[in-house]
């Protein structure tokens, strides 16, 4: 175990006060202490939330969660349940493994709702029985906002991962039983969920099937006049379909096959209508027939991001990260993604008197997080953005997410929106420490990072004694089948990637550096802290080398 202040070699000693590390005046180490104290706000807020779901919503029987008796597949997994396993991969990470409570529930929902079609039922509480068939729509939301979602963070080699892709073949068999994709998935938010859906999945598995189904729904959108696409709805259940086709432009455009080409010109015409129809002139935020913007309002946006990327016109998000005074060439797109995203920053003082106008909606918590999401994912990409983490700290303070420190369960209401609000807090609690966790966390914990020029500059503080691991973000990205690194919604964003072979300068406190691999710091690199004695971990790649 290494204390804050001695080698890492030595593996004993005692906490060092942050004076003592060289550099000790520079600004970074200030604004990473401030973040260090958000990340334990939005650390508390979010394990008292999941303790009140635990405690008060899960059945003790089946531990299914309901609000009205009633097991689901488009609220209950997809908003809560998948919400409560993100939440404590970050903060309880023991609920998930085999046999915790969390797993257990997964594992119920499986023996309780199967069906010899592989479709499964709902499940109702009361009556301890199966309900309806779950819809192909409502699966494809738990897919696309549930089991994604958890897989792209915690991996592959999990029941999650397993069932996502037994739950996508069931649906995929259902759809050609009832006519082929386009008729099984007429609906925009159905349609974009399972694009958006099997774009990653192959991304992870590369699987032929799963890439030539979704082939099939995009041709008819793209490529066949009949099925062209009228009306683009920007909010959220309806504006997932041009995210979908998007998401699936770069997937093709990644592996160099034929659907790019034939892909390229409708989605772009596509995408220049709406942006010429529905970005209002001074905002650049994107409404529907003059109205108020959405709470969801970069969804949309994320097609530009991901058509740009596509097409090679922006750098990768992560090289302008690696190097930042590299020179990036401005996408087609890029002054429109850029246009609202320096306007909010820019008006957040007048939110009162721009709230029923100009401003995305804002009336509830999840309103709060999806605009957050939006503001989030896009500033993942570009940072340059001056006072976007400002105005996402204070996006956390308007609504429930952060206010109530002083109740047991924090923001808990077992209402519909605890999922993104959930959600919201490990969002920006990841952000703070740019992705590092703390294992185990507990309350009073504090971590908070900055980076620059590649380097990052961590703080961590306790209110009381911790030892632990501080567990790096590894290349989530890189898969068998492509990158999955295209803006997406329900994304857990990448800040500061420990790449398996890349080597690392370590300094902690004033001790001398020493180099560990990516993988030793994915590993968690261990530290112990004192009681409100700061400590101080600057972080340097010394070499970067790609994927294998």
């Amino acid at each position: 175990m290494t204390r804050c202040g001695q080698s890492l070699a030595l593996l004993a000693f005692g906490a060092l006060h942050l004076g003592a590390l060289a550099g000790a005046q520079d600004p970074a180490w200030d604004a990473a202490q401030a973040r260090g104290t958000i990340h334990a706000d939005c650390g508390r807020s979010a394990r008292r939330l999941l303790r009140g779901w635990l405690e008060q919503k899960q059945d003790a029987e089946t531990h299914l969660y309901s609000r009205e008796g009633t097991w689901d597949y488009h609220n209950e997994a997809a908003d809560h349940y998948s919400s409560l396993v993100l939440i404590a991969f970050y903060v309880e990470p023991g609920l998930i493994e085999r046999g915790g409570a969390l797993h257990s529930t997964l594992a119920s929902s499986q023996r309780l709702c199967s069906t010899p079609s592989g479709i499964p039922t709902t499940y109702d509480l009361k009556r301890r029985a199966q309900g309806r068939a779950a819809s192909l729509g409502e699966l494809a939301e738990w897919l696309r906002d549930g089991l994604v979602r958890i897989v792209e963070v915690v991996g592959t080699e999990n029941d999650w991962f397993r069932e996502m892709e037994r739950l996508t073949d069931a649906l995929l068999a259902e759809a050609e039983r009832r006519g082929g994709m386009f008729a099984a998935f007429r609906g925009h938010e159905a349609a974009g969920s399972i694009l958006q859906t099997l774009a990653r999945l192959y991304a992870l598995s590369a699987k032929e099937p799963h890439l030539r189904a979704a082939e099939e729904l995009a041709d008819a959108f793209l490529l066949e006049p009949r099925h062209a696409i009228g009306q683009v709805r920007f909010g959220d259940h309806g504006c997932e379909l041009v995210p979908g086709l998007a998401e699936l432009f770069a997937l093709e455009c990644q592996l160099a096959r034929p659907k790019a080409k034939a892909y390229q010109k409708p989605l772009q015409r596509l995408l220049d209508r709406i942006l010429e129809s529905g970005a209002h002139p001074e905002t650049g935020l994107f409404c529907e027939n003059g109205g108020q913007p959405p709470d969801t309002w970069g969804y949309v946006l994320f097609a530009y991001e991901n058509y740009d990327r596509a097409t090679g016109s922006h750098l990768h998000f992560a090289l302008s990260r690696q190097v930042p005074n590299e020179d990036v060439t401005p996408g087609r797109y890029r002054a429109a993604i850029e246009k609202p995203l320096r306007w909010l920053a820019r008006n957040r003082a007048s939110y009162p008197a721009l709230r029923s106008s100009l401003w995305p909606r804002s009336s509830s918590s999840d309103d709060w997080s999806d605009s957050y999401e939006s503001m989030i994912v896009l500033w993942n990409r570009f940072p340059r953005v001056e006072g976007a983490f400002e105005w996402l700290d204070w996006a956390t303070l308007q609504h429930v997410h952060r206010r109530h420190p002083d109740r047991e369960y924090g923001p808990f209401t077992g209402g519909h929106f605890d999922g993104s609000t959930g959600r919201t807090l490990v969002l920006h609690m990841m952000a703070c420490s740019q992705g590092v966790r703390c294992v185990p966390f507990t309350e009073g914990l504090r971590l908070g990072g900055v980076q620059r020029d590649g380097t990052l500059f961590l703080v961590l503080d306790s209110d009381v004694a911790w030892r632990g691991r501080l567990r790096f973000d590894g290349p989530r990205a890189e898969h068998k089948g492509a990158r999955l690194d295209w803006a997406r919604i329900n994304e857990m964003p990448q800040w500061f990637v420990a790449r398996p072979r890349g080597k690392y300068s370590v300094a902690i406190g004033a001790a001398e550096p020493a180099t560990l691999t990516g993988s030793q710091l994915s590993d968690g690199l261990e530290v112990a802290v004192e009681p409100r004695k700061p400590c101080r971990i600057l972080v340097k790649p010394l070499s970067l080398p790609g994927p294998p």
